[in-house]
């Protein structure tokens, strides 16, 4: 798949899922491959929040003998943060932002569609 392609994927997420803002697919060195971010989100920040969220569910998962964490999901005030394994390449996640409003088995289909 193109470039294009994945930013045309995630642009599709972003601009067909109620509540999701943000999307982008990130290297497991934390390495922006495709994005679609507004412009007051930093990519680089996007990616460095993306594994560290990845890492930290993959230590907690381990630590609980659950093996590799396949989605991380966090709420805060003001919305959330949901890290995905991309089904196709196990070392590229896909990092979504959305409101705290959106609709979390919405956001989390959609989500797991683009990734795949």
């Amino acid at each position: 798949m193109s470039l294009r392609d994945l930013t045309e994927r995630l642009e599709a997420l972003t601009g067909a899922t109620p509540g999701v803002e943000a999307a982008a697919l990130v290297s497991e060195e934390g390495v922006v491959l495709a994005s679609a971010l507004p412009h007051d989100v930093d990519p680089g920040q996007a990616a460095r929040v993306g594994k560290a969220l990845a890492d930290v569910g993959t230590s907690a998962m381990h630590q609980l003998a659950r093996g590799d964490a396949e989605e991380v999901l966090v709420r805060s005030a003001h919305g959330w943060s949901v890290v995905l394994t991309a089904t196709n390449a196990t070392a590229v996640r896909l990092v979504v932002l959305a409101a705290r409003h959106a609709s979390v088995a919405l956001l989390l289909l959609e989500a797991r569609k683009a990734a795949d």
